[in-house]
């Protein structure tokens, strides 16, 4: 494997993967034969893009929370004092959801929108 690095001794290449940089220094994109990953990061240097999922921090710089931007589904996660120890994870709910065809025939799915669910519940469609 050949590993490449650019004047500010950072990889930029081995072999299968590319990678650019921002001028701060800190990855911006990781191009591989699946695809390209955009990476963003704010303004304390933690990671708050990759693709298609984002970040957040909390004051100590611990990652409380993983979400698809797209779905706004994640986890959140929750620690023991100021130390690195996970204390909690909450999951995305999934949400069981049965209809009846005209036919008698039930058909049900899953589904991971939390409103949805919510809403579902409320009305008595819905079990988890």
């Amino acid at each position: 494997m050949t590993y490449t690095y650019d004047a500010r001794d950072e990889l930029t290449g081995n072999g299968t993967n590319t990678y650019t940089y921002t001028a701060r220094g800190t990855p911006s994109s990781e191009s591989a034969p699946a695809g390209t990953v955009a990476v963003t990061f704010d303004a304390y240097g933690d990671q708050a893009t990759a693709g298609a999922r984002s970040y957040g921090y909390d004051a100590l710089g611990r990652v409380t929370s993983d979400v698809a931007t797209a779905t706004g589904t994640g986890y959140g996660f929750s620690y023991a004092g100021k130390t690195g120890t996970i204390a909690s994870e909450k999951k995305p709910k999934v949400c069981r959801i049965t209809r009846r065809s005209r036919r008698g025939r039930s058909r049900s799915w899953s589904t991971r929108w939390a409103r949805r669910c919510r809403l579902m519940r409320a009305r008595g469609k819905a079990g988890v």
